[in-house]
């Protein structure tokens, strides 16, 4: 069986969405920029300060960190309350919750951006407690890449992390960012990797993650391999969506060419449900064979959706 006692979440863009694209493509329109993944991937995961920082560095702004901040909080003030988890959060933690296993948030968000983003998700937050650990707490020096989130945070659920020779792969990091999967492995725990798609990965780091997933509703606790994280109930696949949430799928020929599959996950089998067969077969997707429809035919151009998959199929 697996030896996970504890697990660890960050938030924005794990467990919740992330607002930060659109507000700091607001402040950049003005300026004639545009705030893109490169940008985004050296900042996501990082403390306030030092996101601002970089951020008002590399676009050559005429504001200062402290201007730019100021501005992106009033802007947050009114997103902030309506992010929403993703899909499979609720599952997974409710889940987790239930068989008893310790479970804490490591931001790099504010506490006070923390209360605005919980307002009207207590649902999700009402289950950690007091184990929320974010960037502006007392004893958090560094932020991601640095462990310290990720320490206090498991310190905070009775884990010696004052050892320096725990090895601390008992616990367990769900991360998005790269910055966050650095401070995860920097800690010594185990590490699953679920990276928006639009994000350029390093090969390196993935190669030391334990798990590398497009969505939370592909994590199986049940993994006895990996995690013996105990089973979801009955009537739930733990590796596909739950009833109406949506998943993406790149089927890539192998050339030049790639198709962005979307789908809705529905019950009971739709008639679509021939067309896709060769794609619901395909193992490594995983995919639950109830697809009510497809968002995105695929045409004759495309070579047809079995040809893609058997020549060469990667998300």
């Amino acid at each position: 069986m697996g030896s996970i006692t504890h697990v660890l979440f960050d938030m924005d863009g794990l467990l919740l969405e992330d607002p930060y694209t659109e507000v700091n493509n607001t402040i950049l329109a003005r300026f004639g920029e545009v705030y893109t993944w490169d940008v985004k991937s050296k900042m996501s995961g990082s403390k306030e300060t030092d996101a601002a920082a970089f951020f008002v560095n590399h676009y050559k702004l005429p504001l200062s960190p402290e201007e730019y901040l100021k501005e992106r909080k009033q802007i947050l003030k009114t997103i902030y309350p309506f992010c929403k988890p993703l899909p499979g959060v609720i599952r997974l933690v409710t889940h987790l919750k239930q068989h008893n296993i310790p479970i804490c948030i490591a931001t790099s968000s504010t506490r006070e951006a923390l209360m605005m983003k919980a307002s009207n998700n207590r649902d999700l937050f009402d289950q950690f407690g007091e184990f929320i650990i974010c960037s502006d707490d007392a004893g958090i020096k560094n932020g991601k890449p640095a462990p310290d989130l990720f320490f206090a945070a498991a310190k905070a659920l009775g884990v010696d992390t004052d050892n320096s020779e725990r090895e601390n792969s008992d616990c367990l990091v769900f991360e998005d960012s790269f910055l966050g999967v650095k401070a995860g492995l920097a800690a010594k725990m185990k590490v699953v990797w679920i990276p928006n798609e639009n994000l350029a990965l390093d090969p390196e780091t993935v190669t030391k993650c334990a798990k590398l997933l497009r969505s939370m509703t592909d994590f199986d606790p049940a993994d006895g391999r990996k995690w013996g994280l105990n089973v979801y109930p009955r009537g739930h696949d733990s590796r596909n969506p739950t009833d109406g949430e949506r998943s993406k799928i790149r089927v890539t020929t192998g050339h030049t060419r790639s198709v962005d599959v979307i789908i809705d996950v529905q019950s009971p089998r739709s008639e679509t449900d021939e067309f896709l067969d060769p794609l619901l077969a395909f193992d490594d997707y995983n995919l639950n064979p109830a697809v009510h429809r497809l968002d995105q035919e695929l045409s004759n151009a495309d070579l047809g959706l079995y040809e893609i998959l058997h020549e060469s199929a990667k998300f």
